[in-house]
């Protein structure tokens, strides 16, 4: 066969290829945002400044991306940094259709490869419940448990009005609380009544954050790491009940039923 057949011949197998391909929708696995994002190694929020479309329809589309924020990456990646992203080519090849000047959400692994399957999108399509995941690193929400098991017994359980509030810097890191102490019911023998302490809670409710408000009055029930969640016995020291304070008055244990009643 003379180099020009086989020339022609690649060609030819390379078209029909491409031809085959396109005819070939991209079928992806049912799944969800969350379960999308929490199997990516990264998710960035970038913007693309540049596109190199492919020589074939087969290669991949090259971008270019600035990045704006980092939500789950390595830690050695800065913002204002740029990587180079790799999609398909069309639709059929699952790739996702980029334009230059646009922010996007990339979700991937590492190498850098992004699909229609998978979380990666226009930034300003993201829902607030997406959104609220992207703040939780990606991860899918943990349903709330109400009750604590024995292994989970609170350390500390006090009663106090929080003197100042310090917001988040960015949306995953903790809401900081100064607090004064008003009533001890299960403690540190060291803190007194008076004492200041620092809670820290989640950034928002997607991140089971209670939302303090400066002046009143808490029951703040917490280990001795003193953070505190929505999940917990924490809440405003109004909204408690006749009978809960009676369980916070015999030290926060729940009461023992006399079997022989």
């Amino acid at each position: 066969m003379s180099k020009r057949m086989g020339a022609a011949f690649a060609a030819a197998a390379l078209v029909v290829f491409a031809l085959h391909a396109q005819s070939l929708a991209c079928t992806c696995p049912p799944s969800t945002f969350c379960e999308k994002t929490s199997s990516s190694v990264w998710l960035i929020h970038g913007r693309v400044t540049e596109k190199i479309d492919p020589k074939t329809q087969v290669d991949p589309v090259v971008v270019t991306v600035e990045i704006q924020a980092i939500l789950k990456s390595n830690p050695a990646v800065r913002i204002g940094n740029v990587i180079t992203v790799k999609t398909g080519a069309n639709s059929a090849l699952c790739g996702v259709l980029f334009t230059v000047g646009e922010e996007y959400l990339f979700a991937m692994n590492d190498d850098f490869y992004v699909s229609s399957c998978g979380a990666t999108r226009q930034w300003s399509t993201i829902t607030k419940e997406q959104f609220s995941i992207l703040s939780a690193g990606g991860d899918c929400p943990v349903p709330a448990k109400h009750v604590l098991r024995k292994d989970e017994q609170l350390r500390v359980a006090d009663s106090g009005r929080v003197t100042e509030k310090i917001d988040p810097k960015t949306q995953v890191d903790p809401v900081v609380v100064t607090v004064e102490i008003q009533t001890i019911f299960k403690s540190n023998p060291a803190v007194r009544i008076g004492s200041v302490i620092t809670v820290t809670t989640g950034a928002n409710s997607a991140l089971c954050g209670v939302l303090f408000t400066v002046g009143e009055e808490y029951l703040f029930a917490m280990n001795d790491d003193f953070y505190v969640s929505s999940c917990g016995a924490t809440q405003q020291w109004s909204t408690l009940t006749k009978e809960q304070f009676s369980i916070l008055s015999a030290g926060g244990d729940c009461p023992v039923v006399d079997p022989c009643s």
